[in-house]
């Protein structure tokens, strides 16, 4: 069965995890907080979706780019985390694992760009598609 390339990538796998929490977390926030809902679980998607995107086109400074806005949308959700907790809209537990995992997530997120950058800037990135 074929797998697609950047699903092999560790940090799309954290982010693809996380976004699987995150959507199992909000259900029950559809009912009295519908926007907050689909506001955490649009920027949940977007941190895999934007990498698997960029993986895809082959080119290293969009994969750097989009790594970059996976971690902007990665930062949102963070926030509306930290702030379900504070308003205690989310069981705190739950809200703890699931920020847990967001960190978690963000550690790859960084050290992914940092190898990805360092690959730019000696010239040894080979795409899967346009390889030199």
């Amino acid at each position: 069965m074929f797998v697609e390339p950047y699903k092999n990538l560790l940090v799309w796998q954290k982010a693809n995890e996380l976004r699987r929490m995150i959507f199992q977390l909000t259900q029950p926030l559809e009912k009295n907080h519908r926007r907050l809902a689909s506001q955490m679980q649009a920027a949940a998607r977007s941190v895999p979706q934007n990498i698997a995107e960029a993986y895809k086109k082959g080119q290293l400074g969009t994969l750097i780019q989009a790594t970059k806005v996976s971690g902007g949308s990665l930062e949102e959700l963070l926030e509306d985390l930290e702030d379900c907790q504070e308003d205690g809209i989310i069981d705190p537990e739950k809200c703890a694992a699931a920020l847990k995992n967001g960190r978690n997530t963000k550690y790859f997120i960084d050290r992914y760009l940092v190898g990805l950058i360092k690959k730019q800037a000696s010239g040894t990135w080979k795409s899967r598609w346009n390889p030199k």
